[in-house]
């Protein structure tokens, strides 16, 4: 999951830019969860009512996120229809992948690296910034 992007104490720095493609793949290495089930787990997130310790955790990722996309200079209204369109991506590439519906031999980490690009530049193109070079 996005948490996994940070790690324990590490706190997330933006100058605006959108990632680079090198560190793309880092990235897309880090969402996927890992052990089997996990995922699941989170599945749906709980209320705060139902457990306000875990939905605190939850949407942790959320307001970093967001933070970084107002960074970049996405518009507030924008901000969260776009968490959920990369949520949505994320979310129905690795049910895809842990159901093993990718018959195909093609590499599935290409796969999910193209898909994340394809999200990052879409996010980008929201941008108020005349370049995020």
């Amino acid at each position: 999951m996005l948490v996994n992007l940070l790690k324990p104490g590490e706190r997330f720095s933006v100058d605006g830019s959108v990632p680079s493609r090198s560190a793309r793949p880092s990235i897309s290495a880090t969402v996927r969860p890992t052990p089997p089930g996990l995922y699941d787990s989170f599945l749906p997130a709980p209320t705060p009512e139902q457990d306000p310790e875990l939905a605190t955790a939850l949407r942790e990722p959320v307001t970093v996120i967001g933070s970084v996309l107002a960074e970049m200079g996405i518009d507030a209204t924008t901000i969260i229809p776009l968490i959920r369109a990369l949520r949505a991506s994320v979310h129905g590439f690795v049910d895809l992948e842990l159901r093993g519906d990718f018959g195909l031999p093609d590499d599935i980490d290409d796969s999910f690296t193209t898909t994340i690009n394809l999200v990052i530049e879409t996010i980008a193109g929201h941008s108020t910034r005349d370049s995020l070079t």
